[in-house]
Order: structure tokens, then sequence, then C-alpha cells
């Protein structure tokens, strides 16, 4: 006659995208080994669970039982991953009337796990300077805005910045007289 078992597993706190790879502890009263599954934006490898997105991420223990023991019941602990905050900014550019747009670039900070912004889409930035012809127009100071990446995987911010376009400078110099 087989006997009955029962699987303790500890609670999980809700994570962050990005944090570490944690522990979590599964003990069977017959002290058979558990195993440790996971669904969601999670991985498990032995007891160890990894965040691999945001979202809703469900941790289950099993024990399959042997000669001496009845299969545990299982027991599940889930816990929500939060976006990594991301803030995407703009670079400042400088141009003259008359030059081509230079290329309007971002950067991003609290990229985690060694995602790129690259890696997550990028980012398209644009700008509300006139331009006729791939060319700079009127001189001034114009907004440059970006927009992206769209991910699951971060809370996202974006970061203006500024396109000073200078007059074109006289190209000879006026003969005084």
């Amino acid at each position: 006659l087989k006997a009955p078992q029962s699987i303790d597993l500890s609670a999980v706190g809700d994570r962050t995208y990005g944090a570490a790879p944690f522990a979590v502890s599964a003990t069977a009263t017959s002290g058979l080994p558990v195993s440790i599954s996971t669904s969601g934006p999670c991985s498990s490898a032995g007891e160890t669970i990894t965040v691999t997105s945001s979202g809703s991420c469900t941790a289950t223990a099993s024990q399959a039982g042997n000669q001496q023991w009845l299969a545990a019941a299982a027991v599940s602990t889930t816990f929500q991953i939060a976006p990594a905050p991301l803030t995407v900014t703009a670079t400042n550019k400088s141009g003259t009337v008359g030059s081509p747009l230079p290329a309007l670039t971002a950067s991003a900070t609290g990229l985690v796990n060694g995602d790129t912004l690259a890696s997550l889409g990028g980012a398209a930035c644009t700008t509300d300077a006139p331009i006729v012809g791939g060319s700079l127009t009127t001189a001034g100071i114009y907004i440059i805005s970006c927009t992206g990446p769209t991910t699951t995987k971060y809370d996202v911010a974006h970061a203006g910045a500024a396109l000073t376009v200078a007059d074109r400078e006289a190209s000879a110099a006026v003969p005084v007289v």
C-alpha cells in the first residue's frame, strides 16, 4: 500500500523584467525530489526561475511518487512580472539652412538582459523642422521626437531633443566703400 504525500511550495513575490534568476523552495512530505515547471513569461531549470518578459507567471511543483509513495497533488504559485522602465531619448542635432537633414537618432537607458534598442525594433524619430527635398529650409530651433519600441518587456517613456538650424553664412564678403 502506497502512502500519500503533499508538496509545500513557497510563495513568490512579484518581479520586474530584468530581475535576476531566483530559487523557489519546494519540498515533498515524502522527501522525494520535487519538479518545478513554469508557464507564462518565465522559465525554470531545477528550482531556479528566470523571468523572460512581463506578464503573469505560474510555477507548478509536482512529485510523481514511487513504489512507496502516491503521486502528490501539484501545487502552483502565480506572480506578476512588471515591465522594466525604459527611456528613449532623442539626440540633439544641428544643421544649416540648405544642408541635408541630419540623421535623427535616439539612445535608450534602462535596457536589461542584453536587449538593445535595435533588438526591440528600434525607435523612429521625426522633426517639425521645415524640409524641402531633404534639406533644411528655415533657421530656428525645432523639436525632435521619437516613438518606439513597442514591446511588453518595457514601460517606455520618451524624451525629445532639439534640432538647431542656423542661417547660411554669406558666401562672399561685402565690399567696403
